[in-house]
């Protein structure tokens, strides 16, 4: 999807191009967070944990505040540092692995597992 925010608008003289793919840059836009916080509420409490909805809503409201504007990468280490967690790859070969030089630099403690192998 394609988000025109200046219809009419012209860019003929731009030298640079952004695009935001995963939501890094999302914290600019606003009503992000009064989607995503109700959402993500509505998918834990379907879990039936036996957990409150203002306790749940208070947790997620923590995360997502903190973690919004962050790269996907950092987002998903502060979900793993709460909880058992995978980052997967679907290569036959872990040498061709994209998200092994981001795991080594980024995390590099973290056990890597060739399930193919």
């Amino acid at each position: 999807m394609i988000e025109h925010l200046r219809p009419g608008a012209s860019a003929a003289n731009a030298r640079v191009a952004l695009f935001d793919f995963d939501g890094t840059i999302s914290v600019i836009r606003s009503g992000w967070m009064e989607i995503m916080i109700p959402m993500m509420v509505e998918i834990l409490m379907d879990l039936k944990t036996g957990e409150r909805e203002e306790d749940l809503r208070a947790i997620v409201e923590e995360f997502v505040g903190r973690l919004t504007g962050k790269q996907t990468m950092y987002q998903m280490i502060a979900l793993a540092e709460e909880k058992p967690s995978a980052l997967l790859c679907f290569e036959r070969d872990p040498a061709h692995c994209h998200r092994t030089p981001l795991r080594e630099t980024v995390i590099p403690d973290w056990e890597a597992v060739d399930l193919y192998c």
